[in-house]
Parts: C-alpha cells; sequence; structure tokens
C-alpha cells in the first residue's frame, strides 16, 4: 500500500515525531550553541569596524581579535585570524584563490569555524572525561571523590572556552580517569578469579577463559568490559556459593 507523505505530515503525531528530533539533535549539539555565542561577539566587531572605519577599522579589529583569542585557541590559530581580518588572504597571498577564500570566509566567519573547529576537539576529551567520572562516582565513589578536583578542572576549562589550555590539561586527565575506570574493572575481575578454586576444574577454566576475553576488551571498550566484569563476578560468586551450599549438605 502506497503511503501519501502529504496525508502523513498532516497527522499531529508526526509532527510530535519531528519536534522531538529536533529536540534531540539540538540538545547533542548544545556544546556548540555555547561555542558560537563565544565567537559571535567578535565576529561582529570585525565586521562593524570594517564598515564604519575601511582605513583602520581592519587593523583595529584584527588586533583586538588576536590579543583577545591568542591565550585561547594558540598563537597559530591567533595568528590566522589576525591575517584574515587584515584581508591578507584576499590581497597578499596567492591572488585568486586569496579572493575565492575572502568570499568564504564571508559567508562563514573564520573566527566562528576556527572555534567551532577547536569545540569539536575539546569535546573528543572532555566528553570521556564526563563519562568516566559519572561511571566512577557510581561504581567507586571513593575513587571518584579521589579524582573529582582533576574533573573540576577539566569542566572549568571546558566551558570556559579555554581550548589551548584544555588541549595541555585534559588529555592526562582524561587518562587518569580511564586508568581509574580499568583498575576497577580489574579489582572485580580479580575478586571473580578468587572464587574459581570453589568450582569444578573445566567449569573454572570456563570462567578463566572469560575473565582474559574482558581483560583485552578493557582498552578497546569499556562500557561493556565493565558491564561482562560485573556479570562474571556475580555469576562466579553465585556459583561458588552454591558449590559449598552443595559441600556442607553432604
Amino acid at each position: 500500500m502506497a503511503i501519501n507523505i502529504g496525508t502523513l505530515l498532516m497527522q499531529p503525531s508526526s509532527w510530535i515525531i519531528v519536534a522531538l528530533l529536533l529536540l534531540a539533535i539540538l540538545y547533542s549539539l548544545r556544546s556548540y550553541f555555547g561555542a558560537l555565542l563565544y565567537a559571535l561577539p567578535l565576529d561582529g566587531l570585525d565586521a562593524l569596524a570594517s564598515d564604519l572605519f575601511p582605513v583602520f577599522g581592519d587593523a583595529a579589529a584584527s588586533i583586538a581579535i588576536f590579543l583577545f583569542y591568542r591565550k585561547k585557541i594558540g598563537n597559530g590559530w591567533a595568528a590566522f585570524l589576525f591575517l584574515e581580518a587584515n584581508n591578507f588572504f584576499a590581497e597578499f597571498w596567492l591572488p585568486g584563490i586569496g579572493a575565492g577564500l575572502a568570499i568564504f570566509f564571508n559567508f562563514f566567519p573564520a573566527i566562528t569555524l576556527v572555534v567551532l573547529l577547536k569545540q569539536w576537539q575539546a569535546n573528543q576529551i572532555y566528553q570521556p572525561v564526563k563519562e568516566y567520572y559519572e561511571y566512577l562516582d557510581q561504581e567507586a565513589p571513593e575513587i571518584a571523590k579521589r579524582l573529582k578536583p582533576e574533573y573540576e578542572e577539566a569542566k572549568e576549562l571546558y566551558e570556559s572556552y579555554a581550548y589551548l589550555t584544555f588541549e595541555e590539561k585534559g588529555p592526562a586527565k582524561k587518562e587518569a580517569l580511564f586508568l581509574a575506570i580499568k583498575e576497577v574493572i580489574e579489582e572485580r575481575l580479580i575478586a571473580a578469579e578468587q572464587q574459581l578454586s570453589s568450582l569444578p576444574q573445566q567449569e573454572a577454566q570456563q570462567y578463566q577463559q572469560r575473565i582474559q576475553a574482558v581483560k583485552d576488551e578493557i582498552d578497546t571498550d569499556w562500557r561493556d568490559a565493565a558491564s561482562y566484569a560485573q556479570e562474571l563476578e556475580q555469576q562466579i560468586s553465585s556459583r561458588a556459593t552454591q558449590m559449598q551450599n552443595t559441600k556442607q549438605a553432604v
């Protein structure tokens, strides 16, 4: 049976689904909206200065942009924004291609593009940091408490758009949190291994193979490894208790 798209779109339920999908997309991109609000004022300043003061406006705006961003995104990217604001690419660098770049940056401001790039790079560090800490806070509160200053500093740098400092300090904090997660998972596996002596040899060997498989998976998929470790610990503990009860009954 053919589906009438027009009729389908007229259904209230369809609009609700579309609205929910849009909200989900916007929510997933929320960090980029904050970055845009951080970038747009200076984008506007650059454009306004060029319009109001054609001779000195670009120079003044470019200096302000460089000084504002150099500690946020680094000297290299700040220098790029400085040159772009001075129309360096259009007037002095590869005539023709430079003009094309100038037109491109008129539609897609350089500051916005660079800030969005740095935001994307920061997300690759911060999202795992946040996920690691939330897991530790739930599964190992004492370890989470010990590492909370590391997480709080990473969060503060991320939310203040201090991209340069965050890129310098973030990876170490990410690694520290991941090593803590690895420690939690391995401790569960050790606890499970210690109970294998209570099981029949063949069954213990099978569980040992599964434990080793989980150990090998920690570095590639820690979520699954954590889930399987918890499951194995519960299964082996249950079987060990069952075997002990059977021996006592005999």
